[in-house]
């Protein structure tokens, strides 16, 4: 369950940092090709919000995680 947070976590991570690139190539008059990038402000709010959901409970999930230290 972790792992799916996890990985959640990284393609939210990956989406922002493809739209933050499109964003600065725009930023600099260079052409972008045709498509929804960079993300527009909702979409960028509501996948902030997931981030935070997600990290918030790989958080929980982790602290429920037995320690190794007790496995001694």
């Amino acid at each position: 369950m972790l792992a799916m947070h996890c990985t959640g976590i990284h393609a939210l991570a990956r989406l922002f940092a493809n739209s933050e690139a499109f964003r600065d190539v725009q930023a600099n008059c260079q052409s972008v090709e045709p498509g929804h990038w960079p993300l527009n402000g909702h979409i960028t709010d509501d996948l902030f919000t997931a981030l935070l959901v997600l990290s918030e409970r790989a958080e929980a999930l982790s602290q429920s995680l037995p320690d190794s230290t007790d496995a001694k």
